[in-house]
């Protein structure tokens, strides 16, 4: 008999927050190292965008640590 998982919806909505902050994080590197280099102009932080990006590093952080207890807990 097959085994069927079912999918956990709540999984899936921590995933796209992931992805949506992995986005923001990594556009404001780029912004601030490459796009720098790229246009002659230099790019820095507002306070806002500064604000965003520690609150943006702070929740990837979390959720990357929810997926690894997640994984662990099944593994045992």
């Amino acid at each position: 008999m097959k085994y069927i998982r079912r999918i956990k919806w709540k999984n899936i909505l921590v995933i796209a927050v992931m992805i949506f902050c992995a986005y923001i994080v990594l556009h404001d590197m780029f912004m601030l190292t490459i796009a720098s280099w790229l246009t002659g102009r230099s790019y820095g932080w507002t306070l806002l965008g500064f604000i965003s990006f520690m609150m943006a590093a702070s929740v990837l952080g979390v959720t990357y640590d929810y997926f690894e207890d997640v994984i662990l807990k099944s593994i045992k």
